[in-house]
């Protein structure tokens, strides 16, 4: 794997309009190494790299992601990544977003009439769903059954089990955001 940190901090420093000697002074290493890390002549520790990261106020993240990975995220609906969530009722759920550099997995959950997401599940982190088309059931453990339609939304933490069902005779699609810690 090829190493970008030192493009990305050169980069991001220089975004921030900040000079070497600014992030020097901000992340304690001296400006003779900064300049031949940001030049590809040295390496680096995880250590300094954690500093510089916290001198630049990004994640560790941000500086080694490849250039692919940058601020932006663009995928085509022909290049999205899909799962059968319940093969049974080929419930599918369609990854927007893919790697490892942004803070929320997005999907589109698209579940044909009279099906459901299977088996409650749980996992770290919130979650934010809205219905695009159609109804569902959101089945959230402690709570009774909750009944939303197209434009509603429900948002809550999702260590509780969780799943969804399609009550309708029509299909019902929408989005589920889900923070980084749930995957």
């Amino acid at each position: 794997m090829e190493d970008n940190s030192y493009k990305n901090t050169r980069r991001i420093r220089k975004e921030r309009k900040m000079t070497l000697k600014d992030l020097a002074k901000q992340c304690g290493l001296s400006v003779s190494f900064l300049s031949k890390y940001e030049n590809g002549k040295s390496s680096i520790t995880v250590t300094a790299l954690r500093n510089i990261a916290q001198a630049l106020n990004v994640p560790i993240k941000v500086l080694i992601a490849s250039e692919e990975e940058q601020d932006l995220l663009v995928i085509r609906c022909e290049d999205r990544f899909s799962v059968v969530q319940n093969e049974k009722d080929h419930t599918i759920q369609d990854f927007l977003t893919k790697g490892g550099l942004f803070d929320m997995q997005v999907t589109v959950m698209h579940m044909p009439p009279h099906t459901s997401s299977g088996e409650l599940g749980s996992h770290d982190g919130e979650e934010f769903i809205y219905v695009l088309e159609g109804e569902i059931v959101l089945k959230l453990e402690g709570h009774a059954p909750i009944h939303l339609g197209k434009s509603d939304m429900a948002y809550y933490f999702s260590q509780n089990k969780h799943g969804w069902e399609n009550k309708k005779d029509e299909k019902a699609v929408f989005l589920a955001v889900t923070s980084s810690k749930g995957f």
